[in-house]
């Protein structure tokens, strides 16, 4: 593929703006002009001081086409998001220079998801391509300085993260953060906070309100809901100390401890399969020596075909039991 990037030819994916056509090295790159204008405009309207919420806003309620529009995540997505824009904006193809090698993907060992990792500079295979830049330096410039100046100001500060590929749900600091959706979009819910000073006392205030309304705008879900943090907590929290009776925490207790039985490694069942394969691998050997020394007979086939299948059940069960890992049983008083 490196090859293929040193000719300037695609190697695989898509880009806003551009397509490619097939050649005689290989896929070329091509500007798309539709795409590309909705890219420039993009570009002129961020370096005029509009804001990326505006300008998502803005492309969503004049149903300008967006990427992966017309893949199969597509339709999920709806519109335009702030993160799109951010990505349009950073992306430095777009004033011409291409670089190939940036990155390289690496295996968590602890997730098994690939995280990027950049490679040292010197590795990086730079190329300008002229032909295909859609803004010019000038414009690129501005819009960088203006991004660096909003990230000084407003950029997360905060050095406590959650672990990376792990459920945002299960680190937030918000009790509801991905457990609930807009009944009207299907989006998430999510957590707007704002804050204000009275007496040199910081007061926090939460509103859960639908993720697309408020990011994407409501020419994608016009569902303008916004409920308190603690209203709507403790609503939730009522609700459940009803609901869990004396019977209900039995039923909870008894099904749990089902199912972490249903997992739990049995030592004496390990043993006795890992018995009955040895024995049944002997047995298979046997008959196979004596097909060998003589004319097989369908019983004989029929006997081997047994013993084989067999053997393939308990090789199942037997991973199964030794990559099982249970979690201890609890016990509620």
């Amino acid at each position: 593929m490196t090859g293929q990037a040193l000719k300037g030819r695609s190697t695989g994916g898509r880009l806003f703006g551009y397509r490619t056509k097939q050649g005689p090295d290989g896929a070329e790159w091509l500007i798309f002009e539709p795409e590309a204008e909705i890219v420039r405009r993009i570009f002129q309207e961020y370096a005029g001081g509009l804001s990326m919420k505006a300008l998502t806003v803005r492309l969503n309620e004049e149903s300008v086409p967006f990427p992966g529009k017309v893949t199969r995540r597509g339709p999920t997505r709806r519109g335009w998001a702030i993160s799109t824009i951010h990505t349009i904006l950073s992306n430095e193809k777009y004033w011409g220079r291409w670089v190939w090698n940036k990155a390289m993907f690496v295996k968590d060992p602890e997730t098994g998801k690939r995280t990027a990792v950049l490679r040292p500079k010197d590795e990086w295979v730079v190329e300008d391509r002229p032909d295909l830049q859609l803004i010019n330096l000038d414009l690129w410039t501005r819009v960088r300085e203006r991004l660096n100046v909003v990230r000084a100001a407003y950029g997360a500060t905060g050095t406590l993260k959650r672990p990376r590929g792990q459920a945002p749900e299960l680190y937030s600091r918000h009790m509801l953060s991905g457990l609930i959706r807009c009944g009207i979009c299907g989006a998430r819910v999510t957590i707007q906070t704002s804050q204000r000073k009275k007496n040199d006392v910081l007061y926090r205030y939460g509103r859960y309100r639908c993720s697309f309304h408020v990011a994407k705008g409501p020419s994608i879900c016009p569902n303008s809901m916004s409920i308190p943090q603690a209203v709507l907590e403790m609503k939730l929290v009522e609700k459940f100390q009803k609901a869990l009776t004396p019977e209900m925490i039995d039923y909870l207790v008894a099904a749990t401890n089902a199912a972490l039985d249903a997992l739990n490694i049995n030592p004496q069942q390990l043993q006795r399969f890992e018995v009955e394969r040895r024995r049944l691998d002997g047995e298979l050997s046997n008959l196979v020596k004596f097909v060998v020394k003589g004319e097989p007979s369908p019983r004989l086939r029929e006997e081997i075909t047994v013993r084989e299948r067999r053997l393939i059940e308990l090789d199942q069960q037997i991973q199964h039991l030794r990559s099982a890992a249970a979690p201890a049983r609890h016990e509620i008083d």
